[in-house]
């Protein structure tokens, strides 16, 4: 029975990657094109192809708000939407690299909000706003530990709660300079391979979706490794 099953399973890997392929999802198109190659090889007898390992993507990093040390030999940066459930599911385990990985991690943030979650763009906005006022990742914390609050006017409340210039931060949020830069970064993102969030580029390697602690930690002690080496 395990040749046929074999055969099965890479006739449904084919078809599902033509039918994806067509329908313009390249990423889990890439996918099955990988597990139909696996497919064949093991029904050839061959060891399984290994993934060639992702190359490092190149990000600008001036102006965008980080935390960590700025020297820090690894960067994390993430593609974040305040909306989006696995972007909140993502943070306590970025805070734990930063506290195992005090002297040699920093996390950068980049807007990335995707565009069926209508309320992450006024979120993005008031971050950036918050952030003209030195007070960036405040609001990221507050919009975060509020994800069903993400209205313009819940916006404004946490900018009084944070003490902050309302009048300065209206007029902030309003403005079509941050639409530019949350633009900018959506650009950035797409170009370096960002489909979905969140997404992380570990001292340039993508690494997507929300991923357990342990396979943040593999890449962030190769890159350790991998400098001192």
């Amino acid at each position: 029975m395990k040749g046929p099953v074999v055969v099965l399973v890479a006739v449904l890997a084919f078809a599902g990657g033509w039918w994806l392929a067509r329908a313009g999802d390249a990423d889990t198109a890439d996918r099955l094109d990988a597990l139909e190659a696996r497919v064949e090889a093991l029904a050839a007898g061959r060891p399984a192809p290994r993934p060639a390992p992702a190359e490092a993507v190149s990000l600008k990093l001036d102006g965008a708000p980080f935390r960590g040390p700025e020297t820090a030999p690894i960067t994390i940066v993430e593609f974040s939407d305040f909306e989006c459930p696995y972007c909140l599911r993502a943070k306590p385990t970025l805070a734990r690299l930063r506290a195992e990985y005090p002297e040699s991690v920093r996390v950068v943030f980049k807007h990335f909000p995707l565009s069926f979650h209508k309320k992450a763009i006024s979120a993005h906005r008031a971050a950036l706003a918050a952030g003209e006022q030195g007070r960036f990742w405040e609001m990221h914390d507050l919009i975060f530990a509020n994800p069903r609050a993400l209205d313009p006017e819940s916006m404004t409340r946490h900018a009084r709660a944070l003490g902050l210039d309302l009048a300065a931060f209206e007029k902030a949020f309003g403005s079509e300079r941050l639409r530019t830069a949350i633009d900018r970064d959506l650009a950035e993102g797409r170009a370096a391979g960002v489909r979905g969030t969140p997404a992380f580029f570990i001292n340039g390697r993508l690494l997507s979706g929300a991923q357990p602690f342990e396979r943040f930690k593999q890449l962030v002690d190769e890159e350790l490794a991998r400098r001192a080496s």
